[in-house]
């Protein structure tokens, strides 16, 4: 298999990128992307996991590829990549995700794998469900238990219960019963419903209100968010109807890109939006291409003072030709992409019940354990 081959032949992903490209992480051959660039990849990308200076992406299939700076191993690989280089083939994935200088997956038997930190080796780090990253630990989750992977160490974190955790770039967060802690330290804010990792965290609150905490919190213009996340310079915020909203925190500005997507991934100063998937788009060869900076390729930017939001996590790059459609290649977009919401729905709620039936396993224990000490 060829580093970019995959299985899905006949299906491709829309994606938009945007950022500092210095180590080719968002796949294009120029050092900065100043707007959003759209770009189509040959294949079914599931997530996305933007670190620091690199890009990891999984697949449809399982599979994990990595583009982007490696100078600590993070891609598994001594060198840097300018074209996506193939990390994971013989394990399923579920999961990724991306720190500073490493790199995390999960596999479908739960198991947790990392590379990176000096190290292109990829090691075994025992049983894992959820990951989340800051820019240099990680943590863990298994069985509703919390443990911190740090400078090659793994501790079990004293937190007893959480119906939420969240990571910014240095510092882990606890939401439980609308309350959220800043690990180790002492109480944010109360009334919380939603937690989301980014460089900075943010918190939806009951009312609707959402806020980011960059030292302090402050409050951001937003409704119906069902998703946020925050690069260095810039907030990334979805909605209900997958409309984004970019927040630019220097200048205090809302632009509303007429992008319609499903999932993104923040690194530290670049992101990576997941549009839709399409069927029938194929490449001349397996090359990542430059899309330049044209009036036809840019994205149409809205600039007001309201928002809407996007966000998640996943990639893998090759230029999108603006060819026009029939018709009847219309009807079978709009039908794929009703599937992909139909599914994406289905998975959201099997993944709910699979938490509250480990929840309910969880009980069932710790109730026989107390009447086995009974008798």
């Amino acid at each position: 298999m060829s580093d970019i081959e995959s299985s899905d032949d006949n299906f491709s992903t829309e994606l938009f990128v945007k950022g500092h490209n210095q180590y080719g992480q968002c796949g294009l051959n120029l050092k900065e992307i100043e707007n959003p660039q759209r770009l189509i990849l040959q294949m079914i990308i599931r997530e996305i996991a933007c670190g620091a200076n690199h890009t990891l992406i999984l697949t449809n299939e399982g599979l994990v590829y990595g583009i982007g700076d490696s100078s600590k191993g993070q891609l598994g690989q001594e060198e840097n990549a300018r074209i996506p280089k193939l990390i994971i083939q013989d394990i399923n994935c579920t999961k990724i995700a991306a720190g500073q200088y490493h790199s995390i997956a999960i596999s479908d038997s739960q198991q947790a794998y990392f590379w990176g930190d000096g190290d292109k080796e990829i090691r075994q780090l025992g049983a894992a469900d959820d990951v989340k990253c800051g820019q240099l630990f990680s943590v863990f989750k298994y069985n509703n238990e919390l443990q911190l992977y740090q400078n090659g160490n793994k501790q079990q974190l004293n937190v007893q219960k959480f119906d939420e955790y969240a990571c910014s770039a240095t510092e882990l967060f606890i939401l439980n019963e609308g309350q959220v802690f800043i690990y180790g330290k002492s109480m944010l804010c109360e009334k919380v419903t939603q937690i989301f990792s980014g460089y900075y965290i943010s918190v939806l609150l009951d009312t609707g209100v959402l806020y980011y905490y960059n030292n302090e919190l402050k409050k951001l213009k937003s409704e119906n968010i069902v998703d946020c996340s925050f690069t260095k310079q810039e907030g990334l915020f979805l909605s209900e109807q997958n409309q984004l909203v970019i927040y630019n925190i220097d200048d205090d500005v809302y632009m509303e890109p007429l992008i319609e997507f499903h999932n993104m991934s923040c690194g530290v100063d670049h992101y990576i939006l997941i549009g839709q998937i399409i069927k029938g788009v194929k490449s001349d060869d397996d090359s990542i291409m430059e899309s330049p900076f044209t009036s036809k390729n840019q994205i149409p930017m809205n600039q007001n003072n309201t928002f809407s939001f996007s966000i998640r996590k996943e990639l893998k790059l090759m230029q999108c030709s603006a060819t026009k459609e029939t018709q009847t290649e219309l009807e079978d977009q709009n039908k794929f992409k009703k599937e992909n919401e139909e599914m994406r729905r289905q998975i959201q709620s099997m993944k709910k019940n699979i938490e509250l039936q480990q929840a309910q396993y969880i009980t069932l224990q710790e109730q026989m354990k107390k009447l086995y000490y009974y008798f």
